[in-house]
């Protein structure tokens, strides 16, 4: 454990993340995998889902991720593999079918194909998957409030996983939103306005891979 923050060569590496029995020691060999075939075995068949969400993390290989989002048991997973998916068709696939709002709702969010979008707006029975497609007609002041509302929500103890789920996937597009419109420094703009709010660093994560954002 000590010593594997040292290690460069892929295959040993590979080795101990995909047959150390020791789940801690397979996730810092996966954090320090580039070889993008290992890491999709590892995202694949590893049978601990933090171990398999690791490994996510560092993939790029678009049919990997496609796979991953649409077939693993965990929820997590998948949303961490729909976050770098590009695949508009398997993009909408997921926004339509998943069963975790969570999911679908960060499927919409990725989906840049506004035919698309639309379609799903028409057609998805989930309203808030429906209404992710409002966020560009709101004015800045509208995204701002939501994010007030957002902050407030995270200080409520009651607060459901579901409703999370959902405030989240909006944030999300908010950014997406605000950085079409001006980029990083337009997101500067909208978060200035909310660091007397403690919870207002959760929004700094949530937007994180926004062009060149880091949470």
């Amino acid at each position: 454990m000590a010593t594997i923050d040292k290690f460069t060569d892929q295959t040993v590496l590979a080795e101990i993340a995909q047959n150390d029995g020791n789940q801690s020691m397979r996730m810092k060999a996966v954090r320090q995998l580039t070889d993008q075939a290992e890491l999709a075995n590892v995202a694949k068949n590893d049978t601990n889902q933090w171990v398999r969400l690791t490994a996510v993390a560092r993939l790029t290989v678009q049919t990997a991720l496609a796979e991953i989002a649409q077939t693993d048991s965990v929820s997590e997973v998948r949303w961490e593999a729909v976050k770098r998916l590009t695949d508009q068709t398997i993009l909408a696939k997921l926004a339509m079918h998943d069963r975790d709002l969570g999911v679908r709702q960060a499927a919409m969010n990725k989906i840049t194909d506004q035919k698309i979008r639309s379609e799903i707006a028409k057609t998805n029975t989930d309203e808030s998957v429906r209404r992710a497609v409002s966020v560009p007609r709101m004015s800045e002041s509208e995204m701002l409030e939501f994010l007030r509302e957002f902050c407030s929500l995270l200080a409520n103890s009651k607060c459901t996983k579901d409703q999370l789920a959902q405030h989240e996937a909006k944030v999300r597009e908010i950014g997406d939103e605000l950085y079409s419109r001006g980029g990083e420094e337009r997101m500067k703009v909208a978060l200035r306005q909310l660091l007397n709010i403690p919870q207002y660093r959760r929004i700094e994560v949530i937007w994180s891979g926004i062009g060149n954002w880091r949470g």
